[in-house]
């Protein structure tokens, strides 16, 4: 390759370069801005005021002790975990609207309010993880285990719920105490499907 050929060569690239860079200031130099979501222990979503009012004073909502530790994605919804690790965390299974356009993502009670009673166990005690799985059912694990980093308290027995996305109902509960001892730390979900369609946790 001859020098001219590649002064030539370096010439238009630099061209194209400069080209690319105006094209880029003309643009939103953040493109994932408008799809990023922050999410903290301050964006719950409450019935009303009076509710989260009770919660703080009873001590049950300490905001900087809400995170989120799990994420399952369907369409424009996320559904999260949220371990009850300390005191103050209202609900351990969310769900986030990722709809374009929202600046204020608000993280709701999933399914609903009633099925996050701390000391239910009927109700769910602390998510650990979720998977979702081909069929739109969201399965949860719980734990059973509340204020895990403090005092762990054992509220109930460990069992992996599956709630169906199209409804919100709870299609399904497995009880886990018969397969796991005091030493035991559940942290992971894996849902597979057989050729029969039969789930496999």
């Amino acid at each position: 390759m001859n020098f001219q050929l590649l002064c030539l060569i370096i010439a238009n690239a630099f061209i194209w370069a400069s080209a690319d860079e105006q094209t880029i200031s003309k643009c939103d130099k953040n493109p994932l801005g408008e799809l990023t979501f922050q999410l903290s222990g301050n964006s719950l979503l409450w019935p009303c005021d009076s509710t989260k009012n009770i919660y703080v004073q009873s001590g049950r909502y300490v905001p900087r002790n809400v995170i989120v530790t799990r994420a399952q994605l369907q369409r424009d919804t996320a559904y999260v975990a949220l371990p009850r690790y300390k005191q103050g965390v209202p609900f351990t299974l969310g769900k986030v609207n990722l709809k374009k356009g929202l600046c204020l993502t608000k993280i709701a009670p999933y399914p609903c309010w009633a099925i996050q009673e701390e000391g239910n166990c009927q109700a769910l005690q602390s998510v650990v993880d979720i998977a979702m799985d081909q069929n739109g059912l969201l399965w949860a694990l719980d734990v059973g285990i509340v204020n895990t980093l403090e005092q762990p308290i054992r509220r109930c027995s460990p069992k992996i719920v599956a709630i169906n996305t199209a409804d919100g109902k709870v299609v399904k509960s497995i009880d886990l105490s018969d397969l796991v001892t005091s030493e035991s730390r559940l942290q992971f979900l894996v849902v597979d499907y057989g050729k029969d369609n039969k789930p496999f946790v």
